[in-house]
Parts: structure tokens; C-alpha cells; sequence
């Protein structure tokens, strides 16, 4: 006589995500089966129990997977779906909640990755969840900057110092509302608080920073809290409340910024590009000649495409020079401009840059906090007119002439005396150009009110 046992709970009755991992709702029907004495019954009513504990929604995703006649290929079939893709979309959701610690966050997410299969691969996918979904704007700033050999050991022991320096949490901090309030009898009886009769006597007033009744202003759990306005600039508030323009006027309409100038400290600006149909956050900066992708980068999103010899010798900030791997020719493209091809320069680590002349390719505005355009990038004056820059003596009678104002007199300054430390190397330059048949001009009279030319060597 069998045992009548009640089947496992379905695994997944409606769509979303599954109430039990894939794995563990796995364990739990075999050992039903187990008990119901089934594990040496035949393929087909083992298949046919399996499917029929699915659930709705889960048979009609196990339908769509294939065939799978047998119990081992249906269980397969299932583990590859669920245990897998579903489980990474979990763990890259997994954002740290307020005030949740950093050890608390980086143990679940350990836990997430143990059904993701990352393999050798799963620190760093912990670390860049860390540096992508940590709370705190600036400890993401600091954890994007770091290089590419930063460690989840010393990811975390540095997320967990920038945490330590914020201001502490006050014990409430949370607005109790009123309707669901505990009762008299339920009040603190150590501290002798009656919450119900505190929050009753006090109207329910809106957060000054973003609107929201739920919580008071100065919350450490207000939205607002590290956000600029979009109205004045200012910090810790949205344009909706914002105090310091008229209500009336509403933002601009404008191209969408890529840098802001302010004398406030703003955080680093990332664009997202698409490169060969993958998008990619670059970090804006317009004293990079050429646009850098670092290695790992390349080898995580890329690697189907073929690294060249490096185009170019880059020299960092204080004359280091950037350690490069190649440079790789690939498809750009960002909103509605696109690009068939174009040279990315992949170093060994560092973050990913957009430069110059992705920025100029592009045709990007630059504006201030106000909204005003300050540059406009376009083609440099070389590239558009090549025959112009090449040999010597190509542009010759030229007076530049720069906008004065007229109460201005321009002045002859007297000729400045060269140091004798210097005086060797200028007379072999002099020297130098005398030999390539340069012809130098000897100026007979001062020029110009209209025009201002200063020659000074050095």
C-alpha cells in the first residue's frame, strides 16, 4: 500500500521568481519520490510526476525548452534554466539596502553566487556588484577608480572605511504612522515612551529635501541625500522643492550635459557607449588624447575581436608611461550617432576612458551649471585642413588679430634677457633652424594698435 503524501509545494505556480532555488526544490521532490517508494519506477511516470509539480507557469517554460523524454534530460533541461540564468538576474539585482553593513551585503551576495556557476570568475563578480550597487555615491566613485587588481578582500576592507567616516544613523529613523501605530499597552515600557500618543499629536509633515511624507527632513534614508538639483546646482534636495528659483520656472531644454563647471565638487561623469553592440560605461575626460579600454574589459565583452599592434606610445599624468596591450577596431555608437569603426587603445589596467576624439567624433557640448554652452567640440583645425600643417613656411603673412577693447594701447615690452643656463640650448635651436633654411623676421616697427604680436624666447 502506498502512502498517500501530499506533493511538494509547485515550483513555480505564476510568473516570477521562483519562491525555492531550483536546486533545493530539487532535493525536496526527490525525496518525495523516495518516500513514496518511486525512485526505480520507470522514466515516463517519474517525467510525468515531475511536470505535473512544476506549476502553471513552470510547465509552460518547461515546454519551451525542448524535448527532454527522459527524467534525467527533463531535470537537466530545468537546472540549465533556472539554476543559471535566473539566479545571476538575482545576484545583479541584489542592490545594498540603507544602512544594511558592508559584511552583511557582501555574505549575501556570496550566498547568490554559490547557483551562478561564475567559477573563477565569482570575486570579481562580487567586487563589481559591490562597486556598482554599494549606497554610498562616493564609495562607488572610489571603488570605479581602483585598479583593476583590487582584490574583494581589500574591496571590502576599503568600502568598510569610507563607511565607518559617515555620520552615524540615529536610533529612529523612520516616521511612525499614526494608523498603524502599536496600541498604549505596547508602548516602551523601559523608556516610558507612548509612541501613539507622540505621533498623534503631531501632524504628518512632508520631507523638505524631496517632498515625501514618509519620512522628516534630514533623514539618512531620504532619496535626496547626495543628489544634485536640477534647478540650482546645489546638493541634498530635487528641483520639485527647490527653495533657491522661482517655482514657475521649470529646467531647460538643452542637449543632455556630459560635464558640468561649478565650484562645487561634483562626481566623475560616465557615459554609456555601445561598442560592437555591447554597452560599456566610459568615464569622461577631455585631457586624453585617445580614447583606453582596459583588459579585462576587453577580454569580458570582446574577446571575438582581434587585438592590433598599439598605434601609439601614451604617456600618463607626471610622464608615466601607460602600460598597452594593443588597440582594437571596432563599431561605436551612442544614441542616434554611430561610428563603423573606431580605435580604442587597451591598456593593462586603468579604468575605461572616453577621449578627445571619441568626444569629438561624437560632436559633444559642453555646458555649464547654468545650462549655457561653454564648447562646442568639433573637428581640430588640422584634420579638417592637412595640406595647411604639414612642412614649414605653409601659412606665411598672417596678423592675428584678437578682439581689444578700445581704451587699450598696446605696449612694447622690453626684450627679455636669457638665462645663461639657457643660452647654449638656444643658440643650438637658433642654430638648428638656420640650417633648415627657416627665415626669421626682424620686426622694424612696433605694430599696430589693431594688432598685438609678443615673440619671447626661451
Amino acid at each position: 500500500m502506498e502512502l498517500a503524501l501530499p506533493p511538494p509545494t509547485p515550483f513555480l505556480a505564476l510568473p516570477g521568481e521562483p519562491p525555492v532555488p531550483w536546486i533545493r526544490w530539487l532535493e525536496s521532490f526527490e525525496t518525495y519520490l523516495a518516500a513514496l517508494g518511486l525512485e526505480e519506477a520507470s522514466n515516463p511516470r517519474r517525467r510525468a510526476l515531475l511536470v505535473h509539480c512544476l506549476g502553471t507557469e513552470g510547465q509552460r517554460i518547461f515546454r519551451t525548452l525542448g524535448q527532454g523524454k527522459k527524467y534525467k534530460e527533463a531535470t537537466k533541461l530545468l537546472k540549465a534554466h533556472f539554476a543559471v540564468i535566473l539566479r545571476r538576474i538575482v545576484f545583479r539585482q541584489r542592490k545594498q539596502k540603507v544602512s544594511e553593513s558592508v559584511q552583511h551585503y557582501v555574505a549575501d551576495l556570496r550566498s547568490l553566487a554559490v547557483f551562478c556557476k561564475f567559477g573563477d570568475m565569482e570575486e570579481e563578480m562580487i567586487r563589481d556588484q559591490l562597486a556598482e550597487h554599494a549606497t554610498h555615491p562616493k564609495i562607488r566613485e572610489k571603488l570605479i577608480m581602483s585598479p583593476d587588481d583590487l582584490t574583494l578582500k581589500k574591496a571590502t576592507e576599503l568600502t568598510s572605511q569610507l563607511a565607518s567616516r559617515a555620520p552615524p544613523q540615529p536610533a529612529l529613523t523612520q516616521h511612525v504612522d499614526p494608523e498603524r501605530s502599536p496600541s498604549p499597552a505596547s508602548s516602551d515600557t523601559d523608556t516610558g515612551i507612548n509612541y501613539t500618543a507622540r505621533t498623534r499629536s503631531q501632524p504628518r509633515r512632508s520631507c523638505g529635501n524631496c517632498g515625501s511624507s514618509s519620512h522628516m527632513s534630514r533623514a539618512p534614508t531620504c532619496p535626496a541625500r547626495g543628489q544634485a538639483c536640477q534647478r540650482c546646482g546645489k546638493d541634498n534636495h530635487f528641483a520639485k522643492v527647490c527653495r533657491s528659483a522661482p517655482a514657475g520656472v521649470g529646467p531647460r531644454s538643452a542637449p543632455t550635459p556630459i560635464h558640468s563647471v561649478s565650484s562645487a565638487r561634483v562626481s566623475f561623469k560616465m557615459c554609456t557607449v555601445e561598442i560592437d553592440g555591447v554597452c560599456v560605461p566610459l568615464l569622461l575626460d577631455t585631457g586624453a588624447a585617445l580614447s583606453l579600454l582596459n583588459w579585462a574589459t576587453v577580454k569580458r565583452f570582446l574577446p571575438h575581436v582581434m587585438l592590433q599592434t598599439p598605434s601609439a606610445v601614451l604617456h600618463g599624468y607626471g610622464n608615466a608611461q601607460i602600460d598597452l596591450v594593443g588597440s582594437l577596431s571596432c563599431s561605436v555608437r551612442h544614441g542616434n550617432k554611430s561610428m563603423a569603426s573606431f580605435t580604442f587603445q587597451v591598456a593593462r589596467h586603468g579604468a575605461n576612458l572616453m577621449g578627445l576624439d571619441l568626444i569629438t567624433s561624437f560632436g559633444f557640448t559642453f555646458m555649464d551649471s547654468c545650462g549655457a554652452k561653454i564648447l562646442q567640440v568639433s573637428t581640430p583645425w588640422e584634420q579638417r585642413w592637412p595640406a595647411l600643417f604639414s612642412g614649414l613656411g605653409c601659412i606665411s603673412a598672417f596678423i592675428h588679430q584678437p578682439l581689444l577693447h578700445v581704451d587699450i594701447h598696446p605696449v612694447i615690452q622690453p626684450l627679455r634677457r636669457i638665462p645663461l643656463a639657457l643660452r647654449d640650448d638656444v643658440t643650438a635651436e637658433l642654430t638648428k633652424l638656420l640650417d633648415i633654411d627657416f627665415k626669421l623676421c626682424k620686426a622694424k616697427e612696433a605694430a599696430p594698435r589693431s594688432t598685438f604680436v609678443d615673440k619671447m624666447w626661451y
